[in-house]
């Protein structure tokens, strides 16, 4: 089953975005919210635990879901497109196996006739 890229990249970054505004609004409203930079202002220009500093974060983790769902998904449709032609691989090779073995205990012919039936 391969995913939508698209569609995972969107829910990806909608969950992130989203996800850190609440909690940074759940640090607001608690009174715990750090005076000095974190380490997500590091990595977030201009993010902070302020109101302000909430929206900005909402844009920078949006964009930051949306590049590293896309990423993700590529990589799971890649890794599944592979395990997928390496079955096919290992079906068509098992059938073989299988029609040898039939041939070497039953013969070629197993008294079946041309058009499938039983021989009489």
């Amino acid at each position: 089953m391969r995913l939508n890229v698209r569609a995972f990249a969107f829910a990806c970054a909608v969950v992130w975005g989203l996800g850190l505004f609440l909690a940074t609004w759940w640090m607001i409203i608690a009174g715990t919210a750090p005076k000095s930079a974190t380490l997500l202002s590091r990595i977030y220009i201009g993010y902070s635990a302020t109101p302000a500093g909430s929206v900005v974060g909402l844009v920078w983790a949006f964009v930051d879901g949306l590049i590293g769902g896309a990423i993700l998904a590529w990589l799971y449709n890649a890794i599944v497109e592979r395990a997928a032609m390496k079955d096919e691989v290992y079906r068509k090779r098992f059938a073989e196996q299988l029609r040898r073995a039939h041939e070497s205990l039953y013969g070629a012919s197993q008294g079946h006739d041309e058009k499938g039936g039983d021989g009489s």
